[in-house]
């Protein structure tokens, strides 16, 4: 099976499902605004900035997130 291939005004969604992303990274900033200049549409993970013990979100957590993003016809 071969995926369609992504084109402007699509979206999508970002999740962390390792590191905890700290809410003023410039580095998640940038990729945003790169990938907006590109045309997409770019969605977060509900727990993408979630810091549990400095792990990124609880195991639940992420995979609700990861779960929802596959979920989600717009993506």
């Amino acid at each position: 099976m071969l995926a369609n291939h992504l084109s402007p005004g699509d979206t999508i969604g970002v999740v962390s499902p390792s590191t905890p992303v700290e809410p003023d990274n410039q580095q998640l900033a940038n990729g945003v605004r790169f990938l907006e200049g590109l045309g997409f549409k770019v969605i977060l993970g509900e727990h993408v900035f979630s810091n549990t013990l400095g792990y990124a979100a609880s195991p639940t957590d992420k995979a609700a997130d990861l779960m929802s993003m596959f979920a989600n016809p717009a993506v």
